[in-house]
């Protein structure tokens, strides 16, 4: 089983995220959007923070755990103005 590093929010804009779509079944892609939605929803509203595990370019994964302010096709923005490409994504907990 892979390991998963959690990792503060302040160092997401020093990382190299995957340059392709992380999930292959449309269907997960389609599950990960309504995640992103449910999660933008609860951190504007109840300042709810969600884990977010998304992709490195070498393939390793993160996790990190914070409050999602945005999401649009492309990007997610965290708490603290931090971004994470959408389709680094591999898991949104919530």
């Amino acid at each position: 089983m892979e390991s998963v590093i959690t990792v503060p929010k302040e160092i997401i804009g020093q990382a190299s995220f995957a340059t392709k779509e992380v999930l292959s079944d449309r269907l997960e892609i389609e599950r990960r959007r309504w995640y992103l939605q449910k999660a933008l929803s609860l951190g504007n509203l109840f300042r709810h923070k969600v884990t977010i595990t998304y992709q490195l370019y070498d393939g390793i994964p993160q996790r990190v755990v914070t409050t999602v302010w945005a999401v649009t096709e492309r990007y997610v923005t965290l708490k603290g103005g931090r971004v994470i490409p959408v389709h680094a994504i591999r898991e949104v907990e919530l």
